[in-house]
């Protein structure tokens, strides 16, 4: 199987970064506040990446996790309790924290149990809203704030947003990227492969499910903490079970077991409806389904297994050229 070595991995990044930064310049200001949805999706998908791809746990519980974050984070605004940064932190700890209640019973199960009891957390979680009212603005929602960036900078608050979006990512990405290529990482890929054959190499098998499950959580409640505060409106019906197949769908066209390929997801869930948006809904959701269907047959890694693809292509000609070249030399 191809890989992408360290140094593309980094350049990709970074160019994709750089890129990234330039784009309220570059696109039409109101297609910014959709790459910023997109790029959410993706953060809210690198959860995914760390307890799905990486360890292996079916979890349908997601929106749960994205929707504290987008609650804690939202409330804390709409009282002026804390700036924008702590409160995107405090977002992501509360779904660290509910992850972490919530994952020590429910990782004592697997495989399809696991997903029916994470899956009625989702059910749950935006049923329990209403009853907190007079925090969660209940059925009517809650309306927060436009964030605004520093008045010399120019930018509006869909730009500032998008930048505050970028910056934030670009950090869960080097912290998720670390985290995963480390004891954990290599763990979470036995326990994946084989949960008996892990515990008979003296992993903590629970220990690393359960600390997995947590740092998928925080990731999950930073990306919700950014889309109530890009959104600038959250109410429960968007934290319901539905959302979850948006994850699942960024995971599985992305690459489930790659970071990139998460972002890769979220652009793909958020900008291929918006592509399409000339066609009917019919015509839209029939286009979404064909490709992904198509993925999930033809290219089992994801839209990121096409990266190492092309970079083999690429460095094939150069290798023969090469080799050509030197038995030129060597006839002469």
């Amino acid at each position: 199987m191809m890989t992408l070595n360290n140094k593309t991995i980094a350049m990709l990044l970074a160019a994709a970064f750089l890129l990234a930064l330039a784009a309220p310049w570059l696109i039409p200001q109101y297609r910014i506040d959709r790459l910023t949805l997109a790029l959410i999706y993706g953060a809210a998908t690198i959860g995914l990446v760390i307890i799905t791809g990486r360890a292996g746990q079916l979890s349908i519980g997601h929106s749960a996790f994205f929707g504290i974050g987008a609650y804690t984070t939202g409330i804390l605004l709409v009282r002026d309790i804390l700036p924008l940064p702590l409160a995107l932190l405090a977002g992501a700890l509360a779904g660290g924290v509910l992850g972490l209640v919530f994952g020590k019973p429910a990782l004592k199960l697997r495989g399809f149990q696991l997903a029916i009891v994470t899956a009625a957390l989702a059910i749950v979680f935006p049923l329990m809203l209403p009853r907190f009212s007079d925090l969660t603005g209940g059925h009517a929602g809650l309306a927060i704030p436009p964030q605004f960036a520093p008045e010399s900078w120019g930018l509006s608050s869909v730009s500032w947003m998008y930048m505050v979006t970028v910056v934030t990512i670009a950090i869960l990405v080097f912290v998720a990227w670390a985290v995963t290529r480390n004891r954990l990482g290599r763990a979470l890929d036995a326990i994946r492969l084989s949960e008996l054959t892990a515990r008979s190499m003296g992993i903590d098998v629970a220990g690393y499910k359960l600390a997995a499950f947590t740092v998928s959580a925080i990731c999950a409640g930073l990306a919700g903490g950014l889309y109530a505060a890009a959104i600038g409106f959250i109410a429960p019906e968007a934290f319901g079970l539905l959302i979850n197949l948006t994850f699942l769908a960024a995971l599985m066209v992305g690459g489930s077991r790659v970071i990139a390929g998460a972002l890769i997801g979220g652009l793909f869930v958020q900008l291929v409806p918006e592509l399409a948006a000339g066609l009917s809904q019919a015509w839209t959701q029939l286009l979404f389904g064909a490709i992904l269907i198509a993925v999930v047959f033809f290219l089992p890694g994801g839209l990121v297994s096409l990266i190492p693809i092309m970079q083999r292509k690429v460095s094939r000609p150069a290798k023969t050229a090469a080799t050509t070249s030197a038995d030129t030399t060597d006839c002469d």
